[in-house]
């Protein structure tokens, strides 16, 4: 009880007087404003070092008064007092230290009234708060942050301007009619046209396209059902074997002229490469011809472009590279043939 009424009076007085100070401090302070200086923050932070010690030194004491235990005392105060008095008188070197502890508490104030308030809310965002880390190998990471923003704020505007423009033109790269359009989700099937045909629609076709070339022999067959097998000889030169569904050209394979089409069976050999590099890179040409001429709405012509492109090569052997003069190069003649003029290129001349 008697420490309890001697802590109160004496930290009841001195709190007193501590707020007193502060608010004259803070209305002075108010006034004028200063800036904080780096030595101001480095004191302030002193005297709390101090406050803690002091506070600890005081509640350590207490905390050993009430155990019983001999008091050792570190302040240099409270030895000076009891080497002073030659006793050890314990309550007055606790009230020192509890002077000491409220003169701590008084001078930390001071320091903290000191420092120039806050005044306002930040207007500083976290990107710009970022930019004063301390840390050396953060501090290009503010400025690569705002070229991030600016960019993506630069493609969003990029990109709703393509969208305003290309939205009022509608770019149909089909060749389908109007009726199914490419803005229609569900499209009719492209091939169902080309392939559920008469099979004399296909007959009469190949038969005109025989009847064109005088020296190139088309020869019909079915020997898997409805799909068509064409087999060609053009001149001297090649033979070839063309599958058919429908009107789509399927599958392309060119062998030489001495190797035929049959096997050993008497049947259409329909996957068998050529034995030859020439016709292996023929067969590789066609495969690319009959892919361009590919269309489902005009399977007519591009089963006639088709053949008439294959036509072409009846003058393997004899006919110069139109870029290079020569009819031979790498040990090959021009196997390749231009798809609009049909004139002939060695693989390395071709444009």
């Amino acid at each position: 009880n008697k420490w309890h009424s001697v802590m109160t009076s004496t930290d009841t007085s001195s709190l007193g007087g501590g707020g007193t100070s502060s608010r004259t401090d803070s209305s002075n302070t108010s006034s004028t404003q200063p800036v904080t200086t780096p030595e101001q923050l480095a004191s302030c932070l002193k005297s709390l070092r101090a406050v803690r010690g002091a506070a600890s030194q005081f509640f350590s004491s207490l905390a050993q008064q009430g155990d019983g235990k001999e008091n050792n005392f570190n302040n240099n105060s409270a030895g000076q007092l009891r080497k002073k008095d030659g006793s050890n008188n314990t309550e007055a070197i606790m009230q020192m230290l509890l002077d000491e502890l409220m003169k701590s508490v008084k001078a930390l104030q001071v320091e903290v009234v000191a420092l120039s308030p806050v005044t306002g809310s930040s207007t500083q965002s976290n990107l710009d708060l970022l930019s004063l880390d301390p840390a050396t190998d953060k501090q290009q990471l503010h400025l690569q942050l705002r070229q991030c923003y600016i960019w993506i704020d630069k493609v969003f505007n990029y990109s709703s301007m393509s969208h305003q423009v290309i939205g009022h033109s509608h770019l149909n790269r089909s060749q389908m009619p109007n009726q199914f359009s490419v803005s229609k989700r569900r499209r009719t099937p492209t091939t169902s046209y080309n392939v559920n045909v008469p099979q004399q629609q296909v007959d009469s076709l190949i038969q005109s396209i025989n009847n064109q070339f005088q020296d190139m022999t088309l020869t019909l067959s079915r020997p898997m059902g409805v799909n068509a097998i064409v087999q060609v000889t053009l001149g001297r030169v090649l033979r070839g074997v063309m599958t058919l569904r429908g009107l789509l050209i399927e599958a392309v394979v060119i062998r030489g002229f001495s190797e035929g089409n049959m096997d050993t069976h008497g049947k259409v050999e329909l996957f068998k490469p050529s034995q030859l590099a020439v016709f292996q890179r023929v067969t590789d040409n066609a495969s690319a011809a009959m892919l361009h001429f590919c269309s489902p709405y005009l399977a007519d012509l591009s089963i006639r472009s088709f053949f008439t492109w294959l036509h072409s090569f009846s003058n393997l052997f004899s006919e110069p590279c139109t870029k290079c003069g020569s009819t031979v190069s790498n040990n090959s003649p021009p196997t390749w043939r231009e798809f609009r003029t049909l004139l002939p290129y060695h693989q390395h001349c071709r444009p």
